[in-house]
């Protein structure tokens, strides 16, 4: 049987920006079993803010790996609602294996520690739990390699953290990463632009960087909530002389108004 190369190419690609997703907006830790027979068990789960149903790219990652999805009762802000979606232990343990270890970074030392606690008979449930505790609060020492980096990836960790809008009629985008400074810093090496804010914790892109980032993820983004937003920066670029060194027309400007009020409605929902 012959075999698609571009298939394998595509399932490399999904993976790595699920594994992003997930450096992002994953939790990896030990559930309480129902009985104090069990031992208690890996879980992994995604989550999102949304106000205007199931977030898309929550339905998108259930589409291809199952999972349940749950509404929290509180909020994460004053409007936007938590929904989280949650795996069971089969798919939590190919999860990370195939993705997470695999092509993930910041959190591919935690789910390490759960498969080593998946795959021992005799391992210790507290010692296991404090483990993922302390690596969850010191990604500092990661040992990061810039291969990972890539666009497939670099989308998924934008749909989690990142942030697109316009600075001063100019197109921006961020991603931010306050416990793990270091990848922000690999990110910028491999890439040969952005710049790293230590003290915030997230790396910034301006201009003719944030539309050449913008352009390099976009074609690995499925339905989500920031595609919409990408697209109406990267048009609001192609159309701007402030891009190319000019100065901005009255036009120009009355343009970059309207079009960071269509912003602000998009981030509303």
């Amino acid at each position: 049987m012959e075999i698609d190369v571009s298939l394998l190419g595509a399932m490399a690609e999904a993976r790595q920006f699920l594994a992003g997703f997930f450096d992002g907006d994953g939790t990896i830790t030990l559930k309480r079993p129902a009985t104090p027979a069990q031992h208690p068990r890996p879980y992994a789960a995604l989550s999102q803010a949304y106000n205007s149903g199931v977030p898309p790219e929550l339905v998108h990652v259930q589409s291809r790996w199952g999972g349940s999805m749950l509404k929290s009762r509180g909020r994460t802000d004053k409007r936007r609602d938590t929904w989280m979606l949650s795996f069971d232990s089969a798919t939590t343990s190919t999860l990370l294996e195939s993705v997470v270890e695999r092509h993930g970074i910041s959190k591919r030392l935690e789910a390490r520690l759960a498969l080593d606690y998946i795959h021992s008979e005799r391992a210790n449930p507290q010692e296991a739990f404090d483990q993922l505790v302390a690596a969850k609060k010191d990604r500092q020492d990661l040992d990061i390699d810039p291969e990972r980096i890539t666009p497939a990836y670099l989308a998924g960790l934008f749909v989690a953290d990142g942030t697109v809008t316009l600075n001063r009629g100019l197109p921006f985008a961020n991603i931010a990463a306050k416990r793990c400074i270091k990848l922000l810093r690999a990110i910028r090496d491999k890439l040969g632009y952005g710049t790293v804010y230590d003290y915030a914790g997230w790396i910034g892109f301006n201009s003719a960087n944030a539309v050449a980032f913008l352009q390099m993820i976009r074609p690995h983004l499925p339905s989500c909530q920031k595609l919409p937003q990408l697209v109406l920066v990267l048009e609001h670029a192609g159309s701007s002389n402030a891009i190319r060194g000019k100065r901005k027309t009255p036009e120009e400007k009355e343009k970059a108004k309207t079009t960071l009020t269509e912003l602000k409605r998009l981030k509303r929902l």
